[in-house]
């Protein structure tokens, strides 16, 4: 998996809500630790490569429409990420 997509399911681990916009998700992959100088640059791989790779495993879904994007978790994947940060 992408460092990107980590990032992007560790945006999801991180907060309360399993429902954010694209201009949420952009913004964490643009902090100084998310991989994304800008927003806007994050947006277009968020839109073109990260949300559909990550929706089609089932993850979470992702409305290119509304831009919305809904965490449905996974229980491998969580406790992966969470051996992995801790390397």
């Amino acid at each position: 998996m992408s460092e990107e997509r980590r990032q992007v399911l560790q945006f999801f681990l991180e907060r309360d809500e399993s429902v954010a916009t694209m201009n949420e998700v952009a913004n964490h992959l643009a902090a100084p630790d998310g991989g994304f100088e800008e927003p806007e640059r994050a947006k277009m791989a968020l839109h073109h490569a990260l949300l559909p790779k990550l929706a089609d495993t089932g993850v979470l879904e992702y409305d290119s429409q509304s831009n919305r994007t809904r965490y449905r978790g996974h229980k491998r994947l969580e406790a992966l990420l969470s051996v992995t940060s801790v390397a």
